[in-house]
């Protein structure tokens, strides 16, 4: 049980400094799209004044030479209306921080009661946290910069949470 713990950490980590390097690399080249953090602050601040989502949404995107033309191109309100709502940015990011630690929660337990019965229960504590510690990876990188404000993030840790939640019983 320890090396594949050993193995999962080695893989957490390999995977954190290939998408660390790979975000350097976009950021170093100046790739267009490489980056939409500053697009959904933007947003937010139109939103926290007054403006609706698609109002502030449109301005910002033609502002920034974003195509606007194509609906693939808008994404969900939820975040970006969510976080204007609130009273400063860091808001937004503790809550999904939160959201993280329920995710983590949810899924050491999902895990935990899941193992329990085939295997004793000390392999079944190492099996959850060597779970939640690769989940810990994504959901790091999630949660910096002006990632918290990407609505693929919150979507994609919904999702996550409706899967540990039905997980867990």
């Amino acid at each position: 049980m320890i090396s594949l713990l050993s193995v999962l950490v080695f893989l957490e980590l390999a995977y954190a400094i290939y998408w660390l390097r790979n975000d350097l690399w976009l950021k170093r080249f100046n790739i267009p799209g490489s980056d939409d953090g500053p697009l959904y602050r933007a947003e937010i601040e139109r939103i926290r004044h007054g403006e609706g989502y698609y109002q502030a949404a449109l301005a910002e995107m033609t502002h920034s030479a974003y195509p606007t033309r194509s609906v693939f191109n808008w994404r969900t309100p939820l975040p970006m209306w969510l976080i204007g709502h609130l009273p400063a940015n860091e808001y937004g990011r503790i809550l999904l921080i939160v959201l993280c630690l329920l995710l983590s929660a949810l899924t050491f337990q999902a895990v935990f009661v899941q193992q329990l019965c085939e295997m004793p229960p000390r392999q079944a504590v190492i099996l959850g946290i060597a779970t939640v510690l690769l989940l810990w990876g994504p959901l790091s990188l999630a949660v910096r910069n002006l990632h918290y404000t990407m609505p693929i993030i919150w979507a994609g840790i919904g999702i996550a949470l409706s899967c540990a939640a039905y997980g867990s019983g």
